[in-house]
């Protein structure tokens, strides 16, 4: 007799899903899958000592095949002496109303649901019933619609706090388990039509593979998946390591310098991580917007892209910015022009060619040693952490601490604009400027910030 159990256990143990005295939300629709998982966590509670809620969702679809399924599992949690949670929810109104497949609406109130009952029971985790056979289909799926890396991991043991702990298992063999148990499952009579593309990936792709290729395959498939997920992971450790995205409320930067030190993989997985910072769903995002970002990356200071939902990106000199889709401060800072000229232009132009200090006073332009700058700086709102040099010995001082002492109301710091690099501050428009870069004799060339009209 096979052990299915030790497979999951140790699944469960490699991946480390379960801790001592977890409470864990498992999704229980009726079928095999969530059956088996039922039992196979009772059969290990007590070796972690778990609380389980078992949640049933009647979707509204399927009539009185829904309300067999759901007193299937009033039934099944009764003679098991756990408290079932039942909930009702009308999917066909929702997707139409969301303009979502009935597929897409059902996973998402779903798990909203699973979600809801974790929060209330402070669970640790939630459990869902997906196999051996469902990676192999998602990679499939994904696969033939068009997808990178991600796609081909299919889905993972453990997603957040989502937990799967029977991907080591055929659907066979899940089968087998609840016969060598005695146990009874329903069958929902969906997912034996081929009118879903999973279905017919379930019902006709996968099996030709298997009869005519390798028998094998759909273990084959898994073990791709996992090695795909663990190379996600590396490029993802890369992204981290590099440190070059910056988040903000309203927009997320990219350090070009650092992106550029990148190899192209793991410098599309900074452009992925970035945008997910932006969208609550991904899915509007494809490739083309990936390679459009990448180009900016490479292009010259200034250019812009759009993106899905309003959103634009700009390349602003050695930083990519991603601005949300009520953030356009861009067009704003139009009217500040930065140039570099050489010392003789300047002192000849703006001076009448004698060193006057007084031409500092000026409110609406700025003169700084470029040299001592070191790079051209970005016009932008005042951001966290930003700080100024404020006397010739090198101290800084925090761009809000300054405001806090010159009484700026604290409505107008978050849209003071800012000539900085990085996040020291040459001048704060309206305020004051800093004193890392002034001119002075030796000055070579100089850097002119100029507030138009």
């Amino acid at each position: 007799m096979a052990d299915y159990l030790s497979k999951v256990a140790e699944s469960i143990e490699r991946y480390e899903l379960l801790s001592k005295h977890d409470g864990v939300v498992l999704g229980l629709s009726g079928g095999a899958d969530s059956v088996c998982l039922l039992i196979m966590l009772l059969e290990l509670s007590s070796k972690y000592d778990l609380k389980l809620y078992p949640v049933h969702v009647n979707h509204m679809i399927r009539g009185e095949e829904a309300l067999r399924d759901e007193a299937f599992c009033k039934a099944l949690c009764e003679e098991l002496n756990l408290d079932l949670i039942c909930e009702h929810v009308d999917v066909p109104s929702y997707a139409a109303n969301n303009s979502l497949s009935e597929e897409e609406a059902g996973r998402k109130l779903r798990y909203d649901i699973f979600r809801k009952v974790m929060c209330k029971k402070h669970a640790a985790s939630i459990a869902v019933a997906h196999h051996m056979d469902d990676r192999a289909e998602t990679y499939l799926f994904n696969l033939a619609r068009g997808t990178k890396l991600a796609g081909l991991c299919g889905m993972n043991p453990k997603s957040g706090n989502i937990i799967r702990p029977l991907l080591v298992l055929r659907r066979a063999e899940i089968e087998a388990y609840l016969r060598e148990r005695g146990r009874d499952y329903v069958t929902d009579s969906t997912n034996l039509e081929d009118e879903y593309s999973r279905n017919y990936i379930r019902h006709e792709i996968i099996p030709g593979f298997c009869d005519r290729i390798n028998h094998a395959a759909v273990e084959n498939i898994a073990a791709v998946a996992t090695y795909s997920a663990e190379l996600l992971d590396y490029i993802r450790s890369e992204v981290v390591r590099c440190a070059c995205i910056e988040v903000y409320v309203d927009r997320v930067c990219i350090d070009l310098n650092k992106l550029r030190a990148l190899h192209r993989v793991v410098a599309s997985e900074v452009m992925v991580t970035a945008l997910k910072s932006v969208y609550d769903e991904y899915k509007d995002i494809t490739d083309r917007h990936i390679e459009a970002l990448l180009s900016l990356s490479y292009g010259v200071s200034g250019k812009k892209t759009d993106l899905p939902k309003g959103c634009q990106a700009q390349r602003v000199y050695d930083k990519l910015v991603i601005y949300k889709a009520a953030y356009r401060p861009c067009e704003t800072f139009s009217e500040y022009v930065c140039e570099v000229v050489s010392f003789e232009e300047w002192l000849t132009v703006t001076c009448g060619g004698v060193y006057d200090k007084s031409v500092f006073l000026k409110e609406d332009e700025k003169y700084f040693d470029y040299d001592k700058a070191g790079e051209l700086p970005v016009i932008r709102h005042r951001e966290d952490g930003d700080y100024m040099i404020i006397d010739r010995v090198g101290h800084k001082k925090k761009l809000a601490d300054i405001c806090t002492d010159m009484k700026v109301e604290r409505m107008k710091r978050d849209k003071l604009v800012v000539a900085a690099i990085g996040g020291e501050v040459l001048w704060a428009i309206g305020l004051r400027g800093g004193m890392s870069a002034l001119v002075d004799e030796d000055t070579k060339r100089v850097l002119i910030i100029t507030k138009k009209g």
